[in-house]
């Protein structure tokens, strides 16, 4: 199994963070939110996609809850190969004629199509590294001129750390100290 395929492999699944939640609210200091992931590779939900199209795009469900609220985003990525041999994930923006809530992994209808979709162009595609069999990336990227937005990211055959920080004028808004653990579900 080539590199691409194996990482695709880890990184699709259902994720959650239970075990850390409830670590936190055990010691009585709840840092991070209740948070879910969902990765599904949507291929087959892409028309016009050439035959020879060697990426993988993936849609992507995150769910966070606080006791205040709970915040869920939808997105489309690609994770394909750059010239170097790295894997990379470039994020896509959603097409305006599709709500959001619409673009979920159990869409049986969704059908997006290739020639339509756009590079976001406002994020940094990751880049990953792999040393024993984990991958790992962060990728910084500017909203605006005053904004931005760090992911980092480590994927190991059975979890997932994530931590996405945002910043306006160089002040943290959004994001943690530590990334959130996820272990996958499924």
């Amino acid at each position: 199994m080539n590199k691409l395929h194996e990482f695709m492999e880890m990184i699709c699944g259902t994720f959650e963070n239970i075990a850390q939640y409830t670590r936190e609210a055990r010691d009585g200091s709840i840092i991070h939110p209740k948070a879910k992931r969902i990765i599904g590779l949507c291929n087959d939900k892409i028309m016009n996609l050439e035959n020879s199209f060697q990426g993988f795009f993936v849609l992507e469900e995150s769910c966070y809850e606080t006791e205040e609220k709970t915040t869920v985003f939808h997105h489309l990525f690609l994770f394909d190969v750059n010239e170097q041999g790295k894997i990379r994930l470039t994020s896509y923006e959603a097409p305006s004629t599709i709500d959001k809530e619409k673009l979920t992994n159990s869409n049986k209808d969704l059908q997006l199509d290739f020639k339509q979709l756009k590079i976001s162009e406002k994020f940094t595609p990751l880049l990953y590294e792999e040393a024993n069999g984990e991958f790992f990336g962060k990728s910084i990227s500017f909203f605006s001129p005053v904004t931005k937005f760090t992911l980092s990211m480590r994927i190991t055959p059975h979890k997932m750390f994530v931590n996405e920080v945002f910043e306006n004028n160089g002040k943290r808004m959004l994001g943690y100290d530590e990334p959130i653990a996820y272990e996958k579900l499924s």
